[in-house]
């Protein structure tokens, strides 16, 4: 009827069509699996070859020839190269004695490994086994010194007279390089060029002498910079104004020089009792005020050791400018004796800056202080310090 409705359509949804089988999948269904096609005869198959191949073929049968006219074997592949037998593994031998040498055992017995592994085997035995403890090796023992060499002592040190004498002539010799260079050059630093040229000569002073009194220079000697100090041995830096020997394995920083130049604003002196300021944190320069706070390293902590220590520091005061009568480089310094460095506290000081003060003083047995100390005169600089953060010319 014309208002039949089409088959196609009554086929539900959910089922999938399956699309009809194309004409090559059909041929390919109804071909039936043909026997193994025969090899064609050796005539055919060479003629089928192209020339390329031809060639190819002739080429390969001339190079065979060629190699069995050598004696060389056509079937060897001559790119490989013959692989290396491995290397025989070497047998492990027992672990030395004492082999171990870890600093947080050093206190304890050494471990025995060739004995543990005697008695660890010796347990894998029937009981009533008797075995022979191998005999141990003493160990080699270190040479300090070479068979047949001299032993190599330090010099003795020499006497304090011999000390002083070269003291003495230290002085002189500095004294004559700085002057001529002053002559020389008009000023500048003739400080540090004399000391260089002395440091070339080889003079050194009261090497091994590091703390306490040293020969030829007593208290209330006068010294005219700090270059000249560094020279004789008073003073070893010429610059900072604590001398301290850093720390080593077996001791600690400490502190065995201390100038006080008046460069600092927080410093209190009245001559036996110093409070003195570390270092650090100020324009030495320049303004000569305290720019920043200080920190506990280097000479301040090597002040603080000397509490503990108790090892007296050297105290040389910078008195000021003078005649060129009484200093060549119209400055004068003068070391006023042993003072020993009882405590020391962190505080504001005058720019509100924290800074580390240290308690000086001075030792019992020693010559009194002369007249016009330089304790006042140096208290005098502290307080020009203070009023305008300057304290007079910059002392070298």
């Amino acid at each position: 009827p014309p208002h039949a409705p089409r088959q196609e359509h009554l086929v539900p949804r959910t089922m999938p069509m399956t699309p009809p089988p194309s004409k090559r999948a059909a041929s390919l269904a109804t071909e039936q699996p043909s026997a193994k096609r025969p090899a064609l005869p050796e005539e055919a198959r060479a003629a089928s070859l192209s020339d390329y191949e031809r060639k190819r073929l002739s080429n390969i049968a001339r190079n065979k020839e060629q190699l069995e006219v050598l004696g060389l074997d056509t079937n060897a592949r001559l790119c490989t190269r013959p692989r290396a037998s491995p290397k025989p593994r070497q047998p492990r031998g027992l672990l030395p004695d004492e082999s171990r040498r870890s600093l947080r055992l050093e206190a304890q017995a050494p471990v025995r490994y060739a004995e543990d592994a005697f008695y660890h085997a010796a347990s894998k035995l029937p009981p009533g086994t008797e075995l022979d403890m191998p005999a141990r090796r003493a160990p080699r023992a270190k040479r300090l010194v070479e068979p047949g060499a001299p032993a190599e002592l330090p010099p003795p040190l020499p006497s304090e007279e011999e000390e002083a004498a070269k003291v003495a002539k230290a002085r002189a010799l500095y004294k004559e390089h700085f002057l001529r260079v002053r002559a020389a050059t008009g000023g500048g630093r003739a400080d540090l060029a004399a000391m260089s040229v002395l440091g070339e000569m080889g003079v050194r002073c009261c090497e091994g002498r590091d703390v306490g009194e040293l020969p030829g220079m007593p208290p209330g000697s006068e010294f005219y910079n700090k270059a000249e100090m560094q020279v004789c041995g008073m003073h070893r830096k010429w610059l900072s104004g604590i001398d301290y020997m850093p720390a080593t394995k077996k001791s600690e920083a400490i502190a065995r020089a201390v100038v006080s130049s008046g460069g600092y604003e927080d410093d209190e002196d009245d001559g036996i009792e110093l409070w003195y300021t570390g270092s650090g944190g100020n324009d030495l320069l320049s303004s000569r005020r305290q720019t920043g706070a200080q920190k506990l390293e280097k000479g301040n902590l090597a002040l603080a050791n000397n509490i503990a220590s108790g090892v007296p520091v050297r105290l040389l005061r910078y008195v000021g400018e003078v005649a060129e009568e009484r200093s060549y480089t119209k400055r004068l310094y003068v070391y006023d004796g042993l003072y020993k460095v009882t405590e020391y506290k962190y505080s504001v000081g005058a720019r509100q800056h924290g800074v580390f003060k240290f308690k000086l003083v001075r030792c019992n047995g020693q010559p009194p202080l002369r007249e016009n100390a330089s304790a006042k005169l140096h208290q005098r600089l502290v307080d020009l310090a203070r009023r305008d953060g300057t304290a007079g010319a910059r002392p070298v």
